[in-house]
């Protein structure tokens, strides 16, 4: 079937056995509320907004969320208390009623229709959702059906967006979790789970904003973490110490709880089925994230938010290196109809210079081979492999401690 030119980029998976920074964090926020006379309707996508004044002068302030009780104000406050000022994000205020599932379905009004209207620009996404009174849950698995189901349709989003060149990492808010550990959903099993290697589920919220207000009890911190994935570079975790502390001083969990209720063994339970939540990091002070999980296996390689997102971003570049050669010349040596070694070198070079550009201090080293053995005639095809070598996470550190006297070792 015949198609248009195209550059198309094909990312692997099982390999592992410079935009500018502020592009890495651009953002769409998805929350619900209601309109604002004079100033937006009801689905209507806000923004750029570049500070959490911007979204006030929309009329998207504190006195809304209580008024309103909805908690677009919350998440937004949340996100630029960590992406800080200057991140652009967009904004779409949906009706109570309308479900995360139904936000992220393929087909569906939200953002389906967003993202090809923002055009690529978007990076990370994140959806948060304050039902309407007398709203009930299905609950399974100790998670809201909503939440579970938000999961799979936004992965199958992603897989379609990357075909479109478009890619983006999901946050989901997991409120309403059910509060057993050991009952809960693995979401890094590969039969129960939802298998969605660019989404991210997170259960921990601010625990004195939850009680605040019967309302706000079953949310999750979504924004805080959308923000802070924001700020830091695409091969960042969450969870980096060395990032900082967060604005939270009392870490609670979306059934209501504080944090502190866990227990160790509930913590490693919630951490190993790919669970994100807030806690302690004995003796930092403060409250950390735990991880940036992604809610699939755990041997996908993009298990992680910052593999995902480091592998986007060369896509991304290898997509705009390439899409500048759709439709040139491609000259073959004459008795044999090969590439010729300088034209090979060139899509090499062309890919390795502008990933290591790009992407310094994000990756440990890029390498691109571009086979001469190609029948471009034939085919109108080339092919270069790139290879991206990326850098390690110290998740484990272990420290071998003991005695030792000199005099036995004279």
């Amino acid at each position: 079937m015949p198609t248009l030119p195209n550059s198309t980029v094909i990312v692997g998976n099982g390999n592992l056995g410079r935009v500018a920074p502020s592009e890495d964090g651009i953002t769409l926020i998805l929350a619900s509320g209601v309109s604002v006379s004079g100033k937006f309707a009801l689905g209507d996508v806000l923004g750029p907004f570049f500070s959490l004044d911007d979204a006030e002068a929309m009329g998207i302030t504190s006195k809304y969320d209580d008024i309103n009780t909805c908690m677009a104000w919350k998440q937004i406050s949340d996100f630029y208390s960590e992406a800080g000022n200057g991140t652009e994000a967009y904004v779409q205020i949906l009706a109570k009623t309308v479900t995360m599932t139904e936000m992220a379905t393929i087909n569906g009004s939200y953002l389906a229709v967003v993202l090809p209207l923002l055009g690529a620009k978007v990076r990370l996404v994140i959806l948060s959702r304050t039902p309407q009174t007398g709203y009930t849950p299905v609950v399974t698995a100790q998670l809201e059906a909503d939440v579970t189901n938000a999961m799979i349709k936004a992965q199958e989003l992603v897989v379609y967006e990357q075909t479109k060149n478009r890619r983006i990492s999901v946050f989901i808010e997991g409120r309403n979790w059910g509060g057993t550990a050991s009952s809960s959903l693995n979401l890094r099993d590969a039969d129960a789970g939802p298998n969605a290697n660019r989404v991210s589920l997170i259960i921990g919220n601010d625990y004195d904003y939850a009680t605040s207000q019967t309302y706000r009890n079953q949310y999750a911190s979504v924004g805080l973490l959308g923000g802070r994935a924001a700020k830091g570079p695409v091969n960042r975790n969450v969870g980096r110490i060395k990032t900082g502390k967060l604005k939270i001083t009392n870490p609670g969990l979306s059934n209501g709880a504080k944090v502190q209720t866990l227990g160790d063994n509930n913590e490693e339970t919630l951490n190993a089925k790919g669970y994100i939540f807030i806690k302690a990091v004995f003796p930092n002070p403060g409250f950390y994230f735990n991880d940036d999980h992604c809610a699939c296996v755990i041997t996908d390689d993009y298990a992680f938010v910052s593999h995902g997102r480091t592998i986007d971003k060369a896509a991304r570049i290898c997509q705009a290196v390439f899409a500048r050669e759709i439709n040139d010349e491609v000259y073959v040596e004459v008795e044999t109809g090969k590439l010729p070694a300088a034209t090979v070198k060139n899509y090499q070079g062309l890919v390795e210079t502008n990933i290591n550009n790009n992407m310094a201090g994000e990756i440990s080293g890029v390498t691109a081979f571009c086979d001469p053995n190609q029948n471009v005639l034939t085919t109108d095809k080339i092919i270069t492999k790139v290879g991206i070598i990326k850098t390690g996470t110290s998740r484990y550190l272990q420290t071998d401690l003991g005695f030792e006297n000199p005099f036995l070792n004279n």
